[in-house]
């Protein structure tokens, strides 16, 4: 049998057929980008990376995952293969400019409802991980559909903290299992009633706060 230079190797292949599938077919619309450097929003909360995931109650399992980066330049949202969109958020491929905590809201308002919650797992982290976390995901090529949990995964990989968590398997389910075994991860569920996704009407009651 041929060797290709052990695991490394095959995972270095793994991961450029993957950045190709990713891309594929998915959605390469940017906004302009003195939208998106307006849109920049600083917290003031130390940096983390947070894996938002929407777990089917009937199932138990997580169908979509997300993740919000707050680094000391700004906070983003990286939604891969989502279908979220708002006025108030200027995007590049998958990542959302603005995330003021009325954003993040109501991105979890947007996914959580009747039969589904949210389920959000925070990990803090150093300030230069945040900023080269922030970097990565904005290198990105756009999410192809249904491989939400592909690319979570594989951005997740190359942030330090979470490297020796994140397993082979691409399933949004995985992801939230492989991130609940870190051992400082802070975990709170969101849970509303409604029987739809909230619906955008205008900004106006999402402004930058």
């Amino acid at each position: 049998m041929t060797n290709l230079g052990g695991l490394p190797m095959i995972r270095a292949i793994a991961a450029i057929v993957l950045l190709t599938l990713l891309g594929a077919c998915a959605d390469n619309t940017a906004s302009p980008p003195e939208e998106i450097a307006r849109a920049a929003y600083q917290s003031g909360e130390p940096p983390y990376i947070e894996v938002l995931s929407m777990v089917s109650e009937k199932t138990g399992q997580s169908d979509h995952t997300g993740v919000v980066v707050n680094a000391p330049s700004q906070r983003v949202l990286y939604d891969p293969a989502g279908n979220f969109k708002h006025p108030s958020m200027p995007h590049k491929g998958d990542v959302f400019y603005g995330a003021s905590d009325r954003m993040v809201d109501y991105y979890k308002r947007f996914h959580a409802r009747f039969g589904f919650y949210v389920q959000s797992q925070k990990v803090y982290v150093s300030a230069s991980e945040a900023e080269q976390f922030l970097r990565e995901i904005e290198s990105r090529p756009p999410t192809r559909n249904v491989f939400c949990g592909a690319s979570t995964a594989s951005v997740l990989r190359t942030a330090p903290s979470f490297s020796d968590y994140m397993s082979a398997w691409f399933l949004p389910e995985t992801v939230r299992i492989n991130v609940s075994r870190m051992p400082n991860v802070v975990t709170t569920d969101f849970y509303e009633n409604d029987r739809g996704k909230n619906l955008v009407i205008s900004s106006a009651d999402t402004a930058a706060e």
